[in-house]
């Protein structure tokens, strides 16, 4: 089996889980539009900040795994790339 990195996306297998637009604070009336192309919105709440990422999903699986495997993969992809993206801010310096 090949890690996602490896991978490419066929946008024809695969669907978003996530609605075009997203309202992000009903206190607030704050909504938001997803764009495909750089889909990860981040915001602020009180002394918090917040990523919303959109889960890809198979329409027609060839594996499958644990709901639990999927967020704990996009969470350690994202601190990675976070990593990555400092360690070259760092350099650029």
């Amino acid at each position: 089996m090949r890690t996602s990195a490896e991978m490419e996306v066929d946008p024809e297998r695969v669907e978003t889980l996530l609605a075009r637009e997203q309202l992000l604070s009903e206190r607030q009336d704050h909504k938001v539009d997803l764009d495909p192309l750089s889909p990860v919105i981040t915001g602020q709440e009180a002394d918090f900040q917040c990523h919303l990422v959109p889960m890809l999903a198979c329409k027609k699986p060839d594996y499958t795994t644990g709901l639990g495997d999927n967020i704990s993969g996009t969470g350690i992809a994202y601190h990675r790339l976070q990593k990555t993206k400092t360690k070259t801010d760092v350099f650029a310096e």
